[in-house]
């Protein structure tokens, strides 16, 4: 073996090594977007079960100020109870949606570099840019990263054709 030989392979080993690390930058990018995208209605909706528990434990006392004469008192309890729960940014179905496109492209983008296909290595952005579409300007932000790294990516490291063993 030649001086050469190992020269090429400690090249290819960086290479690799780098290609290694940009795919983590891509998965934790995503991770963060995919936080994003699916905690506020996870949140919203243990707000909405409190003001619900909320409103059934005042209920008494609304009544009771309403016997009473107490309308201004039972108003102001109604408002307390009913601000609770914010509005959704958007529809969970739209961000189901989102969410399981963004994965698609991730998942896309990992098996285009394990199997030799390049139109796989080109569809897994576009899969993430649809899915930042359907998900909303923050997300877009958040991926746009991810989704340079997969095309320079793409355009930039040769496909490994792996020999049967």
């Amino acid at each position: 073996m030649s001086t050469t030989d190992t020269a090429l392979r400690r090249g290819n080993a960086g290479a690799r090594g780098m290609e290694r690390v940009l795919f983590v930058l891509v998965i934790a990018d995503v991770g963060v977007a995919l936080a994003l995208l699916l905690l506020p209605p996870l949140v919203a909706g243990l707000l909405i079960l409190l003001r619900d528990v909320f409103g059934a434990l005042t209920l008494p006392f609304s009544v009771l100020f309403g016997m009473a004469g107490w309308n201004g008192d039972a108003a102001g309890l109604d408002r307390i109870v009913g601000g609770l729960a914010p509005a959704l940014l958007r529809h969970p179905a739209q961000a189901m949606l989102g969410a399981l496109t963004i994965v698609a492209g991730v998942v896309l983008s990992i098996l285009g570099r394990r199997l030799p296909s390049r139109p796989a290595q080109f569809a897994a952005p576009c899969l993430d840019l649809v899915g930042g579409l359907l998900a909303g300007p923050p997300v877009i932000f958040i991926l746009a990263p991810a989704i340079v790294i997969e095309i320079g990516l793409a355009l930039c490291c040769p496909v490994r054709h792996r020999d049967p063993v």
